[in-house]
């Protein structure tokens, strides 16, 4: 992940929430996942941490190639 990126881009374009998609491929296990507790420990780490970096909250979470395959945090 380049962290110089999404703090520019953050800046550029003022999002109010962000959308992660592809969950999965930060740790397997987060496969089809369609609540927050209970993504890996890993994956909540990343979150966080982009949450941390940009003063924005992460409100939706892509987990699966299937339209029920995200978790809705708004």
């Amino acid at each position: 992940m380049n962290w110089d990126r999404l703090k520019y881009n953050v800046m550029i374009n003022n999002p109010t929430q962000i959308a992660l998609n592809f969950a999965q491929y930060i740790d397997w296990n987060a496969y089809r996942c369609n609540n927050y507790n209970s993504l890996p420990v890993k994956v909540k780490d990343f979150i966080s941490k982009i949450e941390k970096l940009t003063n924005i909250p992460v409100t939706l979470i892509g987990t699966g190639e299937r339209n029920c395959d995200i978790i809705d945090l708004r």
